[in-house]
């Protein structure tokens, strides 16, 4: 089925784009390499290896300019991967702090090119930069990359929806080995490596109730609200100190609560998504679930000690008192 004009080049012509022709660009548009269904140990994000892709095959078209991906991920922004000299948050805050990106869809100037790119799970943006401050961007570039854009929004969709399988199955196993009617969990170490292996890139750390020694302030915050309110609290990303455009190592932050112990610090890589809740519930059934188990521990050592205390009362009693002699 043929098309009489491809949806980006429509876009750029609506923006103001100078090249009616773009369509005939000198350099052909390089493809994606297939994403495998599969996820490898210790691999990038689905996500972020679409988008490194992406950068990688703009600036082999066009090597002088800087090139980001960003995706929108609770209200704020993060730039999930990214190439080139320019620094694109200064850009971001300096030239477009009045672009509002939830409802741009392509933005040109000399210098930059904002443009949506066609994705239906995953809010995601391409900013292409000049790398020199003194120069604009190469005469059609548009017709240069739209190939690039337009094949991006469905592998984007195809990686977020393999993140959010990897999820699902990692739920799946934690709440079968140690969710109701499993074993739950019998010890803090174990406890910790158990939440923290329901995201693929995550860290958990025990917190005493009532102990916040070496946090950070906003650390400390939640585990004090998460023991207090008995539940768990999750960082907001936005507060008046959040960056316009959140880095690549960007983390998720909440607080698991573990009743009548502490509370977990776990700290999740964003991966260009937001914070799961369907995680963060199963996050929170294991560590009851290990507060349960570990007061039935606890209970059941404290009627032992007393059966020997009441049995070592009962020799002691027989050794004082003799049977009388006739």
């Amino acid at each position: 089925m043929s098309r009489t004009a491809d949806p980006f080049v429509r876009r750029l012509a609506a923006a103001g784009d100078c090249s009616p022709h773009a369509r005939g660009s000198a350099t052909p548009p390089r493809t994606f390499a297939p994403l495998d269904d599969r996820l490898d140990a210790g691999s990038r994000p689905p996500l972020v290896e679409v988008a490194a892709a992406l950068v990688q095959a703009v600036r082999g078209v066009l090597p002088s300019c800087t090139c980001a991906v960003m995706t929108e991920i609770g209200g704020a922004w993060q730039t999930i991967a990214r190439g080139g000299p320019a620094d694109e948050t200064a850009y971001l805050t300096g030239h477009l702090a009045d672009l509002d990106l939830t409802r741009c869809d392509v933005a040109m100037a000399g210098r930059h090119l904002v443009a949506r790119l066609p994705s239906r799970r995953v809010p995601a943006f391409l900013l292409l930069l000049s790398s020199r401050d003194d120069a604009d961007l190469p005469t059609g570039t548009a017709g240069r990359i739209y190939g690039l854009l337009d094949e991006a929004g469905p592998k984007l969709d195809a990686a977020a929806g393999l993140q959010r399988r990897e999820r699902a199955l990692r739920r799946l196993e934690v709440l079968h080995t140690h969710g109701t009617g499993a074993d739950p969990v019998r010890d803090v170490r174990e406890l910790e490596e158990v939440v923290a292996g329901l995201w693929p890139a995550a860290s958990a750390r025990y917190v005493p109730r009532g102990t916040a020694e070496g946090l950070d302030p906003v650390a400390a915050r939640i585990v004090r609200e998460a023991c207090a309110c008995s539940t768990t609290i999750v960082a907001s990303p936005l507060s008046d100190a959040t960056p316009p455009l959140q880095p690549v190592d960007h983390a998720h932050r909440l607080a698991v609560v573990i009743p009548g112990s502490g509370a977990l610090l776990v700290e999740v890589a964003a991966a260009g998504e937001e914070l799961d809740l369907e995680s963060v519930a199963a996050a929170g059934v294991v560590a009851r679930l290990y507060a349960l188990a570990d007061r039935e521990r606890r209970l059941q050592l404290d009627r032992e000690i007393l059966r020997g205390i009441g049995a070592a009362a009962r020799r002691i009693h027989d050794q004082a008192d003799p049977p009388s002699v006739a």
